[in-house]
């Protein structure tokens, strides 16, 4: 997809999904900011989505979501690319929401992860009561301080939270 324009899509998480997401997810530069371990199979990446799936999972005042991130290529020869994941934890009593991302290295710089975090605030607008968002970023991450940032997030009072993380928050979601 080198030169070529891109559009984003997010489409819900699915069973099945890891076989097209396991080798984005072994590059060991996603991990630098993150507490998750790389997936060591397919197989163990399949679990890791069945239980993140499993409406009985969450616990009973949280909801998860979960999107794959496709990236589309608008040049004269179209392509469709899974680049990454979006993520929700719904608070439901708050009525406010944690969102994550993760993007394979290979697409960082061109505003894909913007545009996804964009699209999941859109639809989690549209479909549940949530007003606030959050994103708990290591202070070290600039790159995903700066997405946030673009997005219209600011540093929370909460912040830092008890890991040391740098708590954004963007409370403006239903007017």
């Amino acid at each position: 997809m080198e030169g070529s324009e891109l559009s984003v899509s997010i489409e819900p998480l699915r069973s099945g999904h890891a076989a097209l997401l396991f080798e984005l997810l072994r590059d060991e530069a996603i991990y630098e900011f993150l507490d998750e371990l790389r997936p060591e199979s397919v197989q163990q990446l399949e679990q890791r989505h069945a239980f993140m799936l499993n409406p009985d999972s969450a616990p009973p005042d949280e909801r998860w979501l979960n999107w794959l991130v496709v990236a589309n290529s608008t040049s004269w020869q179209p392509r469709r690319q899974v680049v990454g994941t979006v993520q929700a934890t719904i608070h439901l009593d708050k009525r406010q929401v944690v969102v994550a991302y993760i993007i394979a290295p290979h697409y960082w710089g061109r505003g894909i992860a913007t545009r996804a975090v964009e699209l999941m605030l859109d639809e989690l607008v549209k479909d549940h009561p949530v007003k606030s968002a959050q994103a708990y970023i290591d202070p070290a991450n600039r790159r995903s301080i700066a997405l946030v940032e673009r997005l219209g997030f600011v540093v929370s009072e909460d912040s830092p939270d008890r890991d040391g993380n740098v708590v954004y928050e963007r409370s403006d979601l239903i007017t």
